[in-house]
């Protein structure tokens, strides 16, 4: 049900989240009342990512064989980067300004990207970023 209408609210809202704001943060805590508690739990450091958010204005991540993957707005892969994504391979998109927003909440070595379900989040302590749009179907045009 959850799912259901999660996916009602992605469908029918997506005009309160803009490419240009792909993303929005939320409590840990909310994070496991709408989404259930992680199944798998991947770590990236802070400094890293707050690198790749420096190339590019949107990031698309996602967990691929155990593995983070981080790709630009145009889908070239930043990490690893020796990955080639398929045209058809959803990821999830965030915008560089609210990771970045993510990462000042609490300075902590390492972020979290954690598969929920049929949900990808991004945990810095007590702060988890969700929302992003899917890609595609929902990529930039730019």
């Amino acid at each position: 049900m959850k799912t259901l209408l999660l996916t009602f609210f992605l469908l029918t809202g997506l005009n309160l989240f803009s490419q240009e704001k792909a993303g929005k943060i939320i409590s840990y805590g909310e994070a496991d009342s709408l989404f259930g508690s992680p199944d798998k739990i991947l770590m990236i450091s802070l400094t890293k990512l707050d690198d790749f958010i420096r190339l590019s204005d949107h990031l698309l991540i996602n967990i691929v064989d155990e593995d983070i993957v981080i790709l630009d707005k145009d889908r070239k892969a930043l990490y690893p980067e020796e990955y080639q994504a398929k045209e058809d391979e959803v990821f999830h998109m965030y915008s560089s300004s609210v990771l970045k927003e993510l990462l000042s909440r609490k300075q902590q070595d390492f972020i979290s990207i954690e598969l929920r379900k049929e949900v990808l989040t991004i945990t810095n302590g007590n702060y988890t970023l969700e929302f992003g749009l899917l890609c595609p179907p929902y990529c930039t045009d730019d």
